[in-house]
């Protein structure tokens, strides 16, 4: 498909995110076999803290579960009430962080409106924080989003040669430590879209 950015032609080219996806989990899956062989056989969990009922969420957990048992993994599904409390949550939280055989814990959000997230997120160790939210892990996050855009770019550009190349991403979360990482890379901010543009 051809279009036109900034005055110049060029090819538009779809990422096929499902294929890296498959080659990432195929590599996550022989280093999750290398941790078992040295740790006696132990197999990794990650627990995932569900509280209510939003069906989005669900999906998204639900996801995260299926993920682990494609790499060989297990995941402990907690699932809570929407009526939960700050306090509730910190003590169900604080008994995940203390169960040596959980070895990371992801708490979905957005939470319930009664609930301070902030609080909830700084509950969680450090060392079983997958998603980097806590106040030491802040930015973890996002950066962790650029990187996952950023393996699949340089999965595109491996054995290709172009002295322009030019990317439409739709979230400044995204972008803004992208930018970062690609140092030698220029953004353009056109209203909701966001350019990145690598001139080697």
């Amino acid at each position: 498909m051809k279009t036109r950015l900034m005055g110049q032609k060029m090819t538009a080219v779809v990422l096929d995110g499902k294929h890296v996806a498959k080659l990432t989990e195929e590599a996550l899956s022989v280093r999750v076999e290398g941790l078992k062989e040295r740790s006696g056989g132990r197999i990794p969990v990650l627990a995932t803290v569900l509280v209510g009922d939003d069906p989005a969420s669900a999906t998204y957990v639900k996801m995260k579960g299926n993920a682990c048992r494609r790499i060989g993994m297990e995941s402990m599904a907690i699932e809570l009430p929407s009526t939960l409390k700050t306090n509730e949550l910190l003590r169900e939280l604080e008994v995940l962080n203390n169960n040596p055989d959980v070895h990371g814990i992801l708490l979905q959000h957005p939470v319930p409106s009664q609930i301070d997230e902030r609080a909830a997120f700084d509950m969680i160790d450090l060392s079983k924080d997958v998603d980097g939210v806590t106040c030491l892990g802040g930015g973890i996050e996002d950066v962790q989003s650029s990187l996952d855009f950023m393996a699949l770019l340089f999965s595109f550009a491996r054995g290709r040669s172009s002295p322009s190349s030019t990317f439409c991403l739709a979230s400044r979360f995204i972008i803004r430590p992208l930018s970062a990482s690609l140092s030698f890379s220029r953004i353009f901010c056109l209203e909701s879209a966001y350019f990145l543009s690598d001139r080697s």
